[in-house]
C-alpha cells in the first residue's frame, strides 16, 4: 500500500510542477523524465498485479512430451 502511495504522490507532484515551456532545465527536461518513470513503474506494477491474479487459471497440456511407449533401446 505504501508503494502505491509513493507512486501516486510522485506522479501527481511531477505532473503538477511539469512545465515544458519553462526556461529551467529542471522543469523542462528533468520532471518530464521523472513523470515518465513514475508512469512506467505504475503500469508495470498494475501489469504484475493483474498477471499474478490471472496466472492461477492454468490447465491444458504438458507440452506434448512424455506419454507411454518404449523410449529406450536395448535388446
Amino acid at each position: 500500500m505504501k508503494s502505491w502511495f509513493i507512486l501516486f504522490v510522485g506522479l501527481f507532484s511531477s505532473w503538477h510542477y511539469l512545465d515544458l515551456s519553462s526556461d529551467s532545465r529542471f522543469y523542462n527536461r528533468f520532471l518530464p523524465m521523472v513523470f515518465f518513470l513514475f508512469l512506467l513503474f505504475s503500469v508495470i506494477k498494475i501489469a504484475l498485479k493483474i498477471g499474478s491474479d490471472g496466472s492461477a487459471s492454468g490447465g491444458g497440456s504438458d507440452g506434448g512430451f512424455g506419454g507411454g511407449g518404449d523410449c529406450g533401446g536395448g535388446d
